[in-house]
């Protein structure tokens, strides 16, 4: 295989390599001829849809599209110029007006069928739902009323979702950036782009909040080289270069501009690369847990330089533990029916998330231990709440599942969403801990029966349970029972879970049977102060 540092060079040399090897299309007398008649050709573009395609600083076309369209043109010696527009709109109209013959790489729709016909796709690629990280899997895009969709304006996807979709607000956006953008602030629910833009746009912006939900059936990109409806000729003929283009050469284009590689296989070189840092991180967090343990007898004295090392620590990991969260997330998302492959992913996806999770216990532990420390109670939906925790927690063990029972009718908790996030996850990973593979952990959240005012989450798990002389010291850092040996963690999920509990004002109790299970409520208030 080729080295990492070396693929971009071998891509482009692989490239270059298949484009002299390849020969012209062979043209008919009648085509060169009509070649020869229409001279130099005008082509339109986005010139803000990277990485498919830009028009740069320096005016000229950039990108996928451009490396394609370029391509096609060598083989049948057509010769192309760029008519600059500020955006896609504008190229719309220049193309309407018959001021440009071609349009460079777009989807074939109704109301573009007035005025362009069309070559066969030069570029496939699929259209995906992304949302915030909270938001649960969109199964079905039609159950989602109300939800507001970011779309830039003059997309094939606006029109589509218009027709399909009228449950569906749409905000209409004047770049991709932007709808991506609306999503990471909470000023839209989601929006739906290219995997390719998607992937391309996530890494290079930093929106590390956003995950892929879903997908729509049958809205995948057919990208085409749009052409004037009375130029028939240079339709066909632009066909036949499309054809001549081979799938590896295809990927080749993509894989100049974009650092996922977007296979109907898998890339080996990233997978390992993904698995050495995930290791790297792993044994470094394990190193520092231990040495964090050691420590505990001179906390008092070393607590400044411990906080400022996790949170170095912390910072220094997260960049890498996101990017590895969304490339796993593409992958999971490309190799659907790939039993083995998948596997592999998911392997990452739990090493990744414990990572992150080990790091949140270890910054929350020291930001609520100030006993100045006050949370901030914003009002959330009860059941978004427990569904992200149990999406977020599901990663940690494929052998279990997880079973959430919620009392209908709940009202809005008030209390701070972050925290409760990080106490549900350790609830629920310390649960799937202990508990043996195929046994499911249980997630009740109900109204206290005694007093109203108070919201109950309940855990259970059929672990091995916790002896009673130690049920009162699980909730200490750095304590772990008999039944942890041989269990990964550092004793903080419980410490930080109860910290959590107690500043928003209610109590947390465990019920063991040892050899039995365990059973952790929780009882906040509705209305924490």
């Amino acid at each position: 295989m080729t080295a990492p540092t070396l693929r971009p060079l071998y891509l482009f040399l692989s490239l270059a390599l298949s484009s002299f090897m390849t020969w012209a299309v062979e043209l008919s007398g009648s085509e060169q001829s009509y070649i020869q008649r229409l001279g130099v050709i005008n082509f339109c573009v986005d010139p803000d849809w990277s990485p498919f395609e830009i028009i740069d600083d320096k005016g000229q076309h950039f990108g996928i599209a451009a490396d394609l369209l370029a391509l096609v043109a060598q083989r049948t010696g057509l010769s192309l110029r760029l008519l600059k527009t500020k955006d896609w709109p504008e190229s719309l109209v220049a193309s309407k007006a018959r001021r440009c013959q071609l349009m460079s790489l777009l989807n074939q729709t109704p109301a573009r069928d007035d005025w362009l016909i069309f070559t066969q796709p030069i570029l496939t690629d699929d259209n995906i739902l992304i949302t915030r990280e909270e938001h649960p899997f969109i199964v079905d895009l039609a159950s989602q009323q109300g939800q507001t969709m970011a779309l830039p304006k003059g997309t094939s996807i606006e029109e589509r979702v218009r027709r399909d979709f009228p449950n569906i607000k749409l905000t209409i956006t004047d770049t991709e950036a932007q709808a991506m953008s609306l999503v990471s602030e909470r000023k839209a629910d989601m929006t739906m782009r290219s995997l390719i833009v998607a992937a391309y746009t996530i890494k290079r912006e930093g929106w590390f909040n956003l995950k892929i939900s879903g997908q729509v059936p049958g809205y995948g990109n057919q990208l085409r080289i749009g052409v004037l409806n009375d130029e028939v000729m240079l339709r066909d003929i632009l066909n036949r270069g499309v054809a001549s283009i081979t799938p590896l050469e295809r990927q080749q284009i993509v894989d100049r501009h974009i650092v996922i590689n977007m296979t109907t296989g898998i890339d080996y070189d990233l997978v390992k690369s993904l698995v050495a840092v995930v290791m790297l991180i792993l044994l470094t967090s394990l190193f520092w847990g231990r040495k964090l343990k050691q420590a505990k007898d001179l906390a008092e004295q070393t607590a400044d330089q411990q906080r400022q090392f996790i949170a170095m620590l912390s910072h220094e990991v997260r960049t890498p533990l996101a990017v590895i969260d969304a490339t796993s997330q593409v992958l999971t998302l490309r190799l659907r029916g790939d039993t083995d492959k998948l596997a592999l992913v998911s392997r990452i996806q739990r090493g990744s998330t414990r990572l992150a999770n080990f790091f949140d216990n270890c910054l929350t532990t020291d930001r609520i231990a100030n006993d100045y420390f006050l949370v901030q109670p914003l009002p959330i939906d009860v059941e978004s709440l427990v569904m992200w925790a149990k999406e977020n927690s599901a990663l940690l063990s494929p052998e279990h599942t997880i079973q959430v029972d919620i009392e209908p009718g709940l009202p809005l908790l008030h209390g701070d969403q972050a925290l409760l996030r990080i106490l549900l996850t350790n609830l629920l990973a310390n649960a799937l801990k202990y508990s043996p593979a195929k046994h499911p952990i249980v997630l009740r959240v109900h109204r206290n029966a005694s007093n109203a005012t108070l919201c109950n989450f309940v855990v259970d798990d059929q672990g091995p349970g916790i002896p009673e002389d130690e049920i009162g010291i699980i909730f200490q850092k750095y304590k772990r029972g008999r039944s942890a040996e041989g269990k990964p963690g550092a004793g903080l999920g419980l410490a930080v879970a109860d910290r959590i509990v107690k500043l928003h004002g209610g109590t947390i109790q465990a019920q063991s049977q040892y050899g039995h299970g365990t059973r952790l409520t929780i009882a906040v208030p509705f209305d924490a102060h």
